[in-house]
This record gives structure tokens, C-alpha cells and sequence, in this order.
């Protein structure tokens, strides 16, 4: 599991993840983001949708470079500095010819 960014619709899932002992993995900015700022957003949400569930905030347990590599090549992160949110990256799968974004 790749974590694009700290929000919650990028990481509200860690604790689903880590139970079926997936390896979430993001840039160090993503996860001092997270650790800093992701408890309060649960909050905020709440505050926002009533029914929203109290998401633990699970932190990446792997840690890559800002740009990274991964199976081989198969996939690669890049990060090219703040888009959207601080610590957006692109997640580029080369031998299928497409990317995804944090953003949206």
C-alpha cells in the first residue's frame, strides 16, 4: 500500500491494511505529516460527518526516498515538491504507460 499523502483519503485505510499485514509504504514527509497532523483530521471529519468511524492513524511502516523504485521497477514514486498537498507524490507504473496522483 502506497501512501500519495497524509489525508485521510490516502491513509484512513493503514489500520485495514496492517491487519492483512500489508506493507504500507510513503516519503518520510508523508509520515511526519501523518504522525503530526493526522489525529487532528480524524477530528476534524468527525466534526464534519457524524458518522464518520474513529480511524486509528497507523503510520507507514516503510520508509522510501522521495523518488523510489519498487519490483523490479514496476513501479516508481516521484516526488516533484508541493502540488496539492505538501508531500504529493506520483505513483508511475513504467510498463503499463500510466501514473496515478495523490491529487485529484
Amino acid at each position: 500500500m502506497i501512501n500519495t499523502n497524509h489525508n485521510l483519503d490516502r491513509t484512513g485505510g493503514n489500520a485495514a491494511f496492517k491487519k492483512i499485514g500489508a506493507k504500507i509504504i510513503a516519503i518520510a514527509l508523508t509520515r511526519d505529516l501523518l504522525a503530526k497532523e493526522g489525529a487532528a483530521a480524524v477530528k476534524d471529519t468527525q466534526a464534519m460527518f457524524k458518522d464518520y468511524p474513529d480511524v486509528p492513524v497507523v503510520l507507514p511502516d516503510t520508509l522510501e526516498a522521495d523518488d523510489f523504485t519498487l519490483q523490479n521497477g514496476a513501479i516508481r514514486g516521484l516526488y516533484l515538491g508541493p502540488s496539492h498537498k505538501p508531500d504529493d507524490i506520483f505513483v508511475w507504473f513504467p510498463t503499463r504507460r500510466c501514473f496515478t496522483a495523490a491529487a485529484s
